[in-house]
């Protein structure tokens, strides 16, 4: 029993930092482990027990009122080792042990492969304390070692690092070589106009990203193949090489021509193309050639041609064999079904291997597949958005025409973001900027808004037409007319018992009532 501050400094601010009263902390302090849960032994003690002092495990009396942390014996291992609380917290502090994270896993972007990560002792003295007070939003590395070449050629200008204490990646993170890129130097110059014209020049493309992606799909391509296999020796030296092309792309800014990665590592036609039988076969055999499976999520375009091949593949199936392509598994069953299966795999326009990634992917899809069939299986029905306000045709076709002006200048927009390469935020300053003067001309041409929003939704939910164009013009009155169809309530979960939920939820049951709401401005 800790009738103490010292551990539960650490607890406390972390509670604080998410403002939120945890269920329970996993606890590493000197010697110690184990899981403490929030308790109220104050109000146990009191009216409970009746009793506000107890012994603690080395028979000292202790005051309930004066601890705020209860560990038990099993916890702290060399308890005997100890006659008090206090002398434990002594010792502790004598040999330069604190009750916070020691230990931590160092990472950086971009970060190749398993040789970027560290595992760095967090150095808290005393001194280190007093010189470096002032600086509580850094991160101050160690220069006398190797990690600033670890953490993928990190220099010394105020890089950004991500650190944390996740118990899983501590125990996986092991020690790994240190990857030396050899680069070259570009000649120094006095920067004039036309030469950072060309350092822009260099730096356009999305060569960084081409060449993270090939890298991650060699990760893909090797989870098929055993370690210590010559296969998997081979993609973990292309993986590691990775790191140096990442690097040479960036140098394009410049003025650094390097040599690309090579072609046959991830086009299929290039390891083709190579002469050598022996090699070329064992090239076609390890080409990173496609996206891994769980890059559908990432890239949208990749999602459509996946879901595209996926239904023109469980038709032929279906046809041929009467059973879609999830159903083909095995093989023994005729040269034709083994023929079907093969190009199946061969033209899926991404790798379903069985990368990390790509199990976490399937895992999850698993677990949330018939909600998302429940979510999406019922049809909206715009019907609830209309007031039934009286419209005229000249009212519709002239909304209906803003409605082409707004789609083209987004496209054009989408183009030249791409084009120019614009950040999240410039894209959104734009639509800052564009949004309001497209309302204005909505509310120019037709000022009831309840006119005006029962002709966005006819022209946007009876479509297969995006309906962005209904928020961006109308959110406000869409939500107030919702609110105005319900008697100005909204629906409220509260907890309660299983036996009498209405709805389940991570083992919980909630009762839905209903509680009046009302928006600024908006009549109740």
């Amino acid at each position: 029993m800790l009738g103490t501050r010292g551990p539960v400094q650490l607890l406390s601010l972390l509670a604080t930092a998410v403002r939120y009263v945890s269920g329970g902390f996993n606890t590493r302090f000197p010697f110690e482990k184990g899981m403490v849960f929030a308790f109220d032994f104050h109000r146990f003690a009191g009216e409970i027990a009746g009793a506000g002092t107890v012994k603690d495990i080395w028979g000292n009396d202790v005051d309930i009122a004066g601890v705020e942390l209860i560990l038990t014996a099993s916890m702290l291992k060399l308890w005997s080792s100890y006659n008090s609380c206090e002398h434990y917290l002594r010792c502790c502090a004598e040999n330069h042990y604190d009750f916070g994270v020691t230990k931590a896993v160092v990472m950086r972007a971009p970060m190749t492969c398993h040789n970027n990560i560290r595992v760095a002792s967090i150095a808290d003295r005393p001194e280190v304390r007093d010189w470096y007070a002032h600086m509580p939003t850094c991160t101050v590395i160690n220069s006398w070692d190797s990690m600033a070449h670890a953490l993928n050629g990190m220099d010394k200008d105020g890089d950004m690092v991500f650190i944390t204490d996740n118990p899983v990646l501590l125990r996986r993170t092991g020690p790994t070589r240190t990857i030396l890129c050899a680069q070259r130097v570009a000649e120094k110059t006095l920067p004039t106009e036309d030469s950072l014209v060309r350092s822009n020049i260099h730096g356009f493309g999305d060569d960084i990203g081409k060449i993270t992606n090939r890298i991650t799909a060699m990760f893909d391509v090797r989870s098929q193949f055993e370690p210590g296999s010559a296969e998997y020796g081979e993609l973990s030296y292309r993986i590691m090489c990775g790191q140096h092309f990442q690097q040479c792309a960036i140098d394009k800014t410049k003025g650094i021509e390097a040599r690309a990665m090579p072609k046959h590592w991830y086009d299929r036609r290039a390891a083709e193309a190579i002469e050598d039988e022996g090699w070329r076969a064992f090239c076609l055999n390890i080409v990173a050639g496609k996206k891994p499976y769980f890059m559908r999520y990432i890239y949208p375009v990749l999602m459509r041609e996946y879901n595209a091949y996926q239904k023109s593949t469980n038709g032929k199936s279906v046809m041929e064999f009467r059973r879609r392509v999830s159903e083909l598994a095995g093989g023994g069953e005729g040269d034709e079904l083994d023929a079907f299966r093969h190009y199946t795999d061969v033209l899926t326009p991404v790798s379903n291997l069985d990368c990390v990634t790509n199990r976490i992917c399937r895992r999850v899809e698993g677990m949330f597949s018939d909600k998302i069939a429940l979510v999406s299986g019922g049809a909206f029905d715009p019907g609830i958005l209309r007031s039934g306000a009286p419209c005229g045709k000249t009212h519709f076709r002239a909304v209906k025409a803003i409605h082409e002006d707004f789609k083209r200048y987004w496209q054009a927009e989408a183009i030249l973001a791409k084009q120019t390469r614009r950040t999240g935020d410039e894209v959104y300053s734009r639509k800052v900027v564009a949004n309001p003067y497209f309302r204005s001309l909505c509310y120019g041409v037709c000022s009831s808004e309840d006119t005006l929003l029962d002709i966005l939704v006819d022209l946007c939910y009876t479509t297969s037409t995006s309906k962005q164009f209904v928020w961006d013009m109308a959110s406000d009155a869409i939500i107030a007319r919702l609110l105005r169809n319900s008697g100005g309530t909204i629906a409220v979960f509260t907890e309660c018992g299983t036996g009498e939920a209405e709805v389940t939820w991570c083992g919980k049951g909630y009762k839905i009532g209903r509680e009046p709401c009302r928006i600024d401005g908006v009549p109740p």
